[in-house]
């Protein structure tokens, strides 16, 4: 534990004029360097009026380090907020991709099923080869992923609108 900065010797019962004629008197009786040694060692004098002022202020000052601290890590869950965010977005946008491909990969394999598999299996139904199954028509996928309207994160909002439908 360090040692404190500042001592207060407490004046009790002493107001601030009685303070201030005692410090005149003892610069008037030439005291000023016993004065001068007490404010090197760091010891301050206060009535109690004073040590009120003192510890009110005090006090302000620990409040607004305190607010100081809290509004440090306010920006901190801020940015590491914005950060997962940006993440999950590339994310997402990753997988809306794929699935796009996807989809789109399934569409050219119901065409190819359509244009050459079905057309062979209707020929074996011609010749009465029937299977023990019946083959089930398989249907395009015609929607598409959602796109995410994040036009307007992070991005000057003079350009947003342009690029939502």
């Amino acid at each position: 534990m360090s040692e404190p900065s500042l001592w207060l010797a407490l004046l009790a019962g002493i107001g601030v004029g009685a303070l201030l004629a005692l410090v005149w008197r003892a610069r008037r009786e030439q005291s000023l360097a016993i004065e001068l040694q007490v404010l090197r060692q760091n010891v301050m004098l206060a009535t109690p009026t004073s040590l009120v002022a003192l510890l009110k202020a005090v006090s302000y000052g620990w409040k607004q380090t305190a607010l100081a601290g809290d509004a440090a890590e306010a920006r901190r869950l801020r940015e590491d907020s914005y950060k997962g965010l940006a993440v999950f977005c590339e994310h997402l946008g990753n997988m809306g991709k794929s699935l796009g491909a996807s989809v789109e990969w399934f569409n050219k394999a119901v065409g190819s099923l359509e244009q050459h598999v079905l057309p062979a299996a209707r020929r074996f139904l011609e010749l009465g080869l029937r299977g023990n199954r019946e083959i089930d028509l398989l249907e395009a996928i015609a929607s598409l992923t959602r796109i995410p309207r994040l036009a307007d994160v992070g991005r000057d909002s003079t350009d947003a609108g342009s690029e939502l439908p």
